[in-house]
Formats: C-alpha cells, structure tokens, sequence
C-alpha cells in the first residue's frame, strides 16, 4: 500500500492514533427534552425504562452529534423557549497530541481546551428556526485563559499573534515565529495570571487553529454505530440495521490516515492535467477558463466500498424479516467481539443498540446480550442499549443502569444503586411471577464465559450433573455480571424473589493484603442470608485456572510459564511473552483476558488436576446444584 509522506511522518511521531471515550452527554431543547438532560456513560450503559420515556431520543441525539447531520426541524422540543438544540458530549482520554500540520503539532493541555478534571467536552448548536436546520457552532467547554489579551489566541492569525506578542512584551527569543503553535505556548507562559476560568471556545466556526484542531479532533470521535428498533422501513433504517455497514465505517476510520494519503498522491498526479486544461481553455475563452477551478474532490471513503450479505434468493439484509435481521444482528456482534484475537487497537467503536429483545426469542435475548456485554469488555469499544425487558435488565450490570422516566412533561435520568432499585424494578416489571431456580453472580461477562467453557469440560467428564446450557436457554439459571465495585453491596432486592444465589469473586489479593479483610468482611455478609452461597476463587484470578498446557492449548508454542500459577498476574504476564514472541501477535492485557476466557472450554480434567484446581472448580458447580435442591 502506498502511504502518503505527511501520513508517514504522522505515524512516525505519534504511532496510531488515540481515539477519545465517551463519558457524558447532555441534551436541550431536542424531541420532548427542554431543560438540559445529562446521562453519564460506562463501558456497558443500559437505557431502561418504560415505553415513551426518552431512552431512544438520547441515542438519536448522539447519532446526530456523531454523524455531523443536523436535526430536523421537526427536532425542535414544542416548549422551547429558543430555537437552538444543543448536544453536548464529554470524552475522556484525550489524545497525547494532534497534528494540524506536518509542521504544527500541539496537544489539547497546552491548548487549554480541557476541563479542570482533565476532560474534553464538545458542544454543538444547530438552529432548527431555519427551512433547513444546520449546525451553527461547535465549541469547547473548557478552563481557558480570560485575562486580556490572553483568551482569543487560538483565532488570531500569525500576523496577529507577533503584534499580540509585541503588544503584551512577550519575549520571542528561540521561538519559531511562523508556527501558531509555538506563539500561543509562548504568549501564555509569559503570562503571570491566566485567570483560567470554564469558557467557550468556538472550533469549527471559529478562525485559523481553532477550526483545525476541530478537524483533527474529529478523527479522534469514536465511531458511532445505531442499530434501531424495528420500524417502518426507511433508506436511513435500512442502512443502519444492515451491520455490515457498520463494520465498513469502523474499518474507514481506522485507515482513513493511509486511503487520504492515497487520494491525495492521485490528486497530485492529475493535477497538472487539471492545470493544463485550464491554462489551455483559457487561450481559447479566458472569460469561460475564469470560472473553472481545477481541483479534485476528496472521495467519500464510506460510500466507496460496497459490501452486502444476500441469502440463496440473492435477498439483501435490509428485506428480511425482522427476527432474521436480529440474528445477523447477534452474529455481527459474536464476530466483533472475535475479531480482538486479531485486531489490536481498533478503532473505538460506540454500539448502540435500540430494544436488542425485539423480535428475538428469550433465549436468543440472553446470547445477544450476553455478546454485547462481552463487546463492551473489549478497550477499543463501548455499548448502549435501550430496554424494557425484565429477562434482560437482570443481566445487566447494576453499575451500567440508566433509569429513564418522563413525570410531569420532563424527562429524568436515575441512575439505581445496588440497595435502590424498586423503582427500576417497578418500572420493568422485573418481580412479578418468574421460572428462575438459581441467580449466579459474577464479576464480569468473562467470568460467564469461563464457566460455561469449563462447564463442558466437567459436564462431559461427568464430575456435574448440571446441564447449564439448558438451564439458561431455559431461564431457570440467571447470570448476573456484578462488576467488581458491587461485591460488598449486592444484597439487593433479588432477595424478594427467594431465589437462591451463588457468587463467585476473584481473589486479586493475598490474604496479606489490607484490602483482602474488606473483602472477605463483605463475603461473610453474603454467606450470612439465607439459600446464598459466596466464594472466591482461591487462584488470584480466573485466569490462572488455565494450566501452562492450556495456556498452550490457546496460544500454541509460546512456552509460557507464569511466575506463580496461583498469584501470577496471568493477562499482564502472557501479553508480554506475546510481544517477545515471533509467532504470534502482540495482545493486550484485556485482550489476552477475552482470548482465554473464549477458550475455555479447551481445560481439560487433567489440566486442573494438574495445578490442583480440579477439586476447587468442581465444589463450584456442586455448590450450585444443591443451591437448587434446596
């Protein structure tokens, strides 16, 4: 592939680039949204409540943000007071820097566009009085300099930023004075007090850098992906349900770098005959050549490359039924979460996903969502869901809850605690008359994929007589991902339907860590109510069930052997081997974690007999069946 100088020398200085995290979003004046509405986001965020209540105006909003569109007119809240729809979103882990040029590099600190916390927060404003609504501003609210003379730099001109730097008596030695970059550090190091105070900077209609760090802060934006609910068919409908189209956006983002390259190299290359055409149009009628202008168009990435899945009738995706569309939908999902064994560092990718039970049988329901949450494990990407499904809400982690609920013509985020969910419950329907026999508690989705891997391997030796698969596809055992934050609070409100429970939590710590007496502390309150069982496992983590043989299972001849099989931090220590090995390809910690949980089904008996992990693992399972005895 042929890269462009200027994308090379990109790489050169900063490797691939940072993409930013989103945290918090807040809404006014959009749909039924009047006073600003904020909702903070997670890894896993779940947008639950009752029908009619906001949760997909809050997805639709991001969309817009993200996609650079403009609402519709029709997007205008009717008690409005003005007729400007803000939408604002805060991202964290900015990038370490942006180039605006080959000769300008600069970060977002040095900038002063970060807030106080370190965040970087994007505001956009569209007019929504005009025919055709469009955006009208895009700033950051940021701690930027407002002394005089100080809080205008990023819009001045070079010209401007000398005769500013003259008129404040700012010494210019040793800077490079044709670099706008070096001029502003310079100007506002000089300066005794900045009063540094939250402003608004206007970026993209803004002048000179500002709207440059604006286009360099665009390719940092996550990729956002909706997949609505299912609804009557519309062009925009059917490209978003098609996820195939999905996978192309994130696959454009991720080598827009080297395609622009490309693009500009040809434009290059026909610009000369540009030139020529006109410099000879000119002779013939210079009036006509005066209004030619001899410049190639940069191609639209997205729409260049088509790629489509067709069943035997040749029937493209967007005209299935809905349930066949949700199953596609699903196996996007499993091959996304898949693809981390060989991508690392992906573009970030936001999944949102309206009602994922729509038109899904239970126990397809519970996969999906099981692959989603499993998705939003992965570094590289984020998940948001809208639900009002009970089945569903279980699932989900409480730390990932959103209650959404319109009262009094307003719309209203809560955000449930572990002892304070009788109004989400309320809202779901989430107590009412059920077939479950036994919750698991766990602290991640790669914990329920470690289970039910080493299940098969148990079930089949015949040292279980649980058969799980079918007691989940069945609803009579539950999962429920706690994260790690919730060990000492999830007593919960599941205890109403006297159902009992089975946890089971890493160690992380020796029992010489101060930390592990909390721990163990918050583990007896479990174990004191009633039909609950609470453990930890007594490896570090659940990695290290994984034996070097397994570990070679996994990764075949890396030669791998943990320090300590029992206290090893596994993920961290197999990530380094990886980067040292010449046969396979350097994973992350994370990623290392979902590669072996994924495979867990390849521990044998004799694998765990030989760290002696066979007796331990085997008491889980024999614990929860007579949980379910009882």
């Amino acid at each position: 592939m042929i890269i462009s100088p200027a994308s090379c020398w990109y790489e050169e200085q900063i490797g691939w680039r940072t993409t930013l995290k989103l945290v918090e979003a807040s809404i006014r004046n959009f749909r039924g949204v009047n006073d600003r509405l904020t909702v903070t986001f997670d890894n896993f965020t779940a947008l639950a409540g009752m029908n009619n209540s906001g949760k997909s105006t809050l997805l639709e909003a991001l969309e817009i943000f993200f996609s650079g569109k403009a609402p519709d007119k029709e997007d205008l809240c009717k008690s409005a007071e003005d007729s400007t729809v803000e939408i604002e979103c805060t991202f964290a882990d900015p990038p370490a820097s942006l180039v605006l040029d080959a000769q300008a590099v600069t970060n977002l600190s040095d900038e002063h566009l970060l807030t106080v916390n370190g965040l970087l927060v994007i505001q956009k404003k569209y007019d929504c009085a005009l025919a055709t609504p469009k955006v009208t501003g895009v700033s950051a609210i940021c701690d930027h300099p407002n002394a005089e003379g100080y809080r205008d730099l990023i819009s001045l001109k070079n010209t401007e930023l000398k005769k500013r730097a003259a008129d404040l008596g700012i010494n210019l030695d040793g800077v490079n004075k044709s670099s706008n970059v070096e001029l502003r550090r310079a100007i506002w190091s000089g300066c005794p007090d900045l009063n540094v105070c939250e402003s608004e900077i206007p970026l993209q209609t803004g002048k000179e850098d500002g709207k440059r760090i604006w286009e360099a802060l665009r390719k940092e934006l996550p990729h956002f992906a909706l997949f609505r609910a299912d609804r009557s068919s519309t062009d925009q409908d059917s490209e978003a349900q098609d996820p195939i189209r999905a996978a192309i956006n994130q696959a454009v983002a991720r080598h827009r770098e080297a395609l622009d390259g490309i693009a500009e190299q040809i434009q290059q290359s026909i610009q000369p005959i540009l030139d020529e055409t006109v410099k000879g149009m000119t002779e013939i009628n210079a009036e006509m050549a005066s209004s030619l202008s001899p410049r190639a168009a940069s191609p639209k990435w997205e729409s260049v490359f088509k790629v489509s899945l067709t069943d035997e009738d040749a029937v493209p995706v967007n005209k299935w039924g809905s349930g066949s569309r949700r199953l596609l939908l699903m196996s996007f999902f499993r091959a996304q979460v898949a693809s981390v064994s060989t991508e690392a560092q992906q573009q970030h990718t936001i999944y949102a996903i309206e009602e994922p039970e729509t038109a899904l049988h239970p126990n397809m329901q519970r996969k999906l969502l099981l692959n989603l949450l499993l998705l939003g494990e992965l570094e590289d990407a984020q998940v948001v869901v809208t639900t009002h499904s009970p089945s569903l809400a279980r699932m989900i982690p409480i730390q990932g809850l959103r209650r959404v609920t319109r009262e009094e013509g307003g719309t209203y985020i809560e955000v449930p605690n572990a002892l304070d969910i009788e109004h989400l419950a309320q809202d779901l329907g989430v107590l009412p008359d059920h077939g479950v026999r036994l919750f698991i508690g766990v602290e991640g989705p790669r914990d329920i994929e470690f289970l039910t891997g080493i299940h098969q391997t148990l079930f089949k030796a015949g040292l279980t007589q649980m058969d799980l698969p079918a007691l989940t596809r069945s609803g009579e055992v539950v999962f429920i991902p706690l994260g790690g934050e919730n060990l000492g609070h999830w007593v919960s409100r599941w205890k109403d339907l006297a159902v009992p429970e089975f946890y089971l939590f890493d160690r992380d710590n020796t029992p010489e860590d101060p930390t592990f007496v909390n721990h163990q502390k918050q583990l007896n309150e479990l174990n004191a109510r009633a039909n609950v069982r609470a453990v930890f496992t007594k490896f570090r983590e659940i990695e290290n069930y994984f034996s070097p043989a397994a570990v070679e299972e996994v990764f075949p001849d890396l030669g791998f052997t943990p320090i300590s099989q029992q206290l090893s931090d596994f993920a961290k220590e197999i990530s380094v081997a990886l980067k040292g090995s010449a046969s396979h390809k350097p994973l992350n910690a994370g990623n290392v974690k979902a590669r072996l949980c994924s495979n867990a089904d390849r521990i044998t008996e004799k694998h765990l007999a030989e760290i002696g992990a066979l007796e331990e693992v085997t008491g889980w399972f024999q614990a929860m069946e007579e949980l379910m005895s009882n």
